[in-house]
């Protein structure tokens, strides 16, 4: 696995200060919907603007375009245009693809160059190097290329290479702001989203990770789900089905996994005893009645941070079926549904049945 980043590196076209990235990160968040916090714990968003005295570029990281070429490009240029000064959009991915496109749309400027392999970071669609286009953009195309098209183990190398061609320091250009030390010059911005009005939905969840096939008998399975809905407390767990039925399957392992304030994951167990559903069916069921149940993630959230936050948000079910019968011995438990439920919202509950390898086919 290698390292991603993007960032934007803007021309200086006089002195920084407290005021210009308080403009830039104004920029970054128009019209978002963001609300600006205090500190990074009520925050969901961050947007990151950094001076360095001896540089004479601006760097500016924020979650509105991590990960996103098409909406950083477009940050690039609104900047551009806003400060009348040259935008150097910087993306890096997996260590195999590295991209540098500078931008100045008053002045007609549109240049691109990349390094490394686009496939290899499945990015492969991007626009191709331009070397030539380059002319007066540094000082010598020729030796800027050779640069670029070098074959590297990890392609943000190149940066250091490029530092005396762009004038622009390594420190400065690799990577985001969560990379970047805090130092005179460096400002933080923290945003949340604004809050919708009215009434909070139920919870609802839905699978977010799950295995392809079914368990086996003594085999630990592991299904992750993420909230579609409010916050809430109370969630249960029901294990269904024919071999259930049967009286063949038992589950005498089960536990809940979150993660707690502090980003730690917390295991909490439940207790598993045979049941009777609302239509008499036999299920083995348990709940965790006070357990937290986080809010779903706002789909107004870039896509990155939005991902980020739901894998922070998963609950995750770990559990180990048990066969009390030679038949169900060795085999997938292909009739084994597993469901979990919150207990303020019956009908936001979600169920998983895996599939056999013929199946698969």
């Amino acid at each position: 696995m290698g390292f991603s980043f993007t960032n934007i590196q803007i021309r200086k076209n006089g002195a920084f200060d407290r005021a210009l990235a308080d403009a830039i990160a104004s920029l970054i968040a128009n019209g978002r919907g963001w609300r600006q916090v205090d500190g990074p714990d009520e925050a969901a968003l961050c947007t990151v603007v950094a001076g360095r005295e001896e540089s004479p570029w601006i760097a500016v990281s924020s979650d509105a375009f991590d990960g996103d070429p098409d909406a950083q490009i477009h940050a690039a240029r609104a900047l551009s245009e806003a400060l009348s000064a040259d935008a150097l959009a910087i993306g890096c991915f997996d260590s195999d693809y590295l991209y540098l496109n500078l931008v100045n749309p008053p002045e007609g400027v549109d240049l691109w160059a990349a390094s490394g392999c686009a496939a290899a970071a499945d990015m492969a669609g991007l626009r191709r190097s331009g070397f030539r286009a380059w002319r007066g953009q540094v000082p010598d195309t020729e030796a800027f290329r050779a640069v670029m098209k070098r074959s590297r183990v990890f392609a943000e190398e190149c940066l250091s290479d490029l530092e005396p061609m762009l004038n622009l320091p390594a420190a400065q250009s690799v990577g985001g702001g969560g990379d970047w030390p805090d130092a005179p010059g460096v400002y933080r911005y923290y945003y949340k989203l604004e809050e919708n009005e009215g009434a909070a939905e139920p919870p609802r969840l839905e699978w977010h990770f799950t295995p392809a096939f079914a368990p086996r008998a003594g085999e630990e399975c592991m299904l992750c789900a993420v909230n579609r809905g409010g916050a809430s407390r109370g969630l249960g767990v029901a294990f269904a089905g024919a071999a259930v039925e049967r009286g063949e399957i038992a589950v005498w392992s089960a536990f809940i996994q979150v993660r707690n304030r502090r980003g730690e994951w917390e295991n909490h167990a439940v207790e598993i005893e045979e049941a009777r559903s609302a239509d008499g069916m036999r299920m083995l069921y348990g709940q965790l009645p006070s357990l937290p149940i986080p809010e779903g993630v706002s789909c107004a959230l870039p896509d990155k941070k939005r991902m980020e936050l739901e894998f922070e948000r998963d609950v995750a079910l770990k559990f180990v079926p048990e066969s009390l019968s030679a038949a169900c011995a060795g085999e997938r438990l292909a009739d084994l549904c597993a469901y979990l439920i919150p207990l303020e919202n019956w009908s936001g509950q979600c169920g998983w049945i895996g599939r056999t390898e013929e199946e698969g086919e």
